[in-house]
């Protein structure tokens, strides 16, 4: 035991002496943080200024229920003028002239008027609730309207349903608006229109939408930072390094060579993910990395042992990174490219953060692939050495 962590002493010391892996480690956290920081301060794909009366009461509500709708949207607040019916110094205009927003709202500066006529039968009003421009028209752009009415409905609806009561039901008229719409408060709201959920197999959970594919990207990384590491085990190959040590111990210092330098990494990447916000409980998180740890360390010492040429090895990782991108379930989930996209090992792991089952396949992988790759080197390497 204590040989063990003799070695492990020795070897880890080894990859902290190396600046670029120092540099590595670093930046994973530097980047982190930067995401982090500046996702808390906009990640929207839309701007859209709000012009409304500061004195109506339901403008304001309408504005905070916008507010708090969708992170998909930044609601930017215009200074106006609604007697004169004209903005303050035409800031309004200007931002949408040179594109800091895309879309301007204003609101009537008699809203709550306007909605008690719109929703009255018979008695349409004239005037728009909302008036809206637009710099282009757009799939987003038309969202956002729907979004704007599903808001506005929700004021409108309880104005709806008086009317439709008294007009329609005779046997309520003994009941007062307060009283009919106490019963109405009883219905639940529906859902929001713009939603990004994560589906675990007890619970849902909300994420931000443009930090999802960050954890793919991590896990990509840690693939690399294996067959960078194996890039450093050919290498003492070719210069010998360890040829007093026997066969058996030389595979478990380059395992464990290997093993050091991704378990290093992936502590960064776990604590990543705690600060984007990406993770789910901790016991998860963990479970799933220590998996797709060892997963990942008998995959790469598996693609080494097979192509066995430093050169050949190096030209090889931005190929397969290129791969893992594009198949693994980071940017898009091609559901007809099963078989494909689980060649690597980044897909059995964002998918293992959800399904238990995932989880299980890593771990059963490991032992197949570690497994062969022990025997394959044992039996066909040694004898063409």
């Amino acid at each position: 035991m204590k040989k063990i962590f003799k070695w492990i002493l020795i070897l880890n010391k080894r990859l902290y002496k190396n600046f670029i892996f120092l540099i590595i480690l670093f930046s994973v956290l530097f980047f982190s943080l930067l995401l982090a920081f500046t996702n808390k301060k906009e990640s929207s794909l839309l701007k859209i200024g709000i012009a409304l009366n500061s004195d109506s009461i339901i403008s304001e509500e309408i504005y905070d229920e916008l507010q708090k709708s969708t992170d998909l949207i930044l609601f930017k607040k215009i200074k106006y003028n609604s007697q004169k019916n004209d903005f303050i110094n035409n800031s309004g205009y200007e931002f949408l002239q040179k594109g800091d927003i895309d879309a301007l709202w204003i609101f009537s500066p008699t809203l709550e008027n306007e909605i008690k006529n719109f929703t009255t039968h018979n008695n349409i009003s004239k005037e728009h609730l909302v008036k809206i421009i637009e710099r282009e028209d757009n799939i987003l752009l038309r969202l956002s309207r729907e979004k704007l009415s599903s808001i506005l409905f929700k004021f409108c609806a309880p104005y709806l349903y008086l009317d439709f009561t008294n007009r329609n039901l005779s046997m309520l008229a003994n009941l007062s608006d307060y009283e009919k719409l106490e019963f109405f408060e009883v219905f639940p709201e529906g859902n929001p229109l713009f939603s990004f959920y994560t589906l675990d197999e007890k619970s849902i959970t909300q994420k931000n939408y443009l930090l999802s594919p960050i954890r793919g990207l991590l896990s990509i990384f840690i693939v690399i930072c294996g067959f960078s590491t194996a890039l450093l085990i050919l290498d003492d190959r070719e210069k010998n390094l360890f040829i007093w040590l026997s066969q058996k111990n030389k595979i478990y210092t380059e395992l464990l060579t290997i093993f050091l330098s991704v378990i290093n990494i992936s502590f960064v990447v776990l604590l990543s993910i705690f600060i984007l916000g990406l993770n789910v409980n901790l016991f998860r998180e963990m479970l799933c990395l220590v998996i797709f740890v060892f997963y990942t360390v008998s995959y790469t010492y598996f693609i080494t042992n097979i192509i066995n040429n430093k050169k050949i090895l190096s030209l090889v990782i931005p190929f397969l990174s290129i791969l893992m991108i594009v198949f693994c379930p980071i940017f898009f989930d091609f559901s007809k490219i099963t078989f494909i996209k689980f060649i690597f090992p980044p897909s059995l792991y964002l998918k293992g953060i959800f399904y238990n089952k995932y989880i299980i396949y890593m771990f059963l992988l490991s032992i197949l692939i570690l497994s062969f790759t022990i025997i394959y080197k044992n039996y066909f390497l040694c004898q063409h050495d």
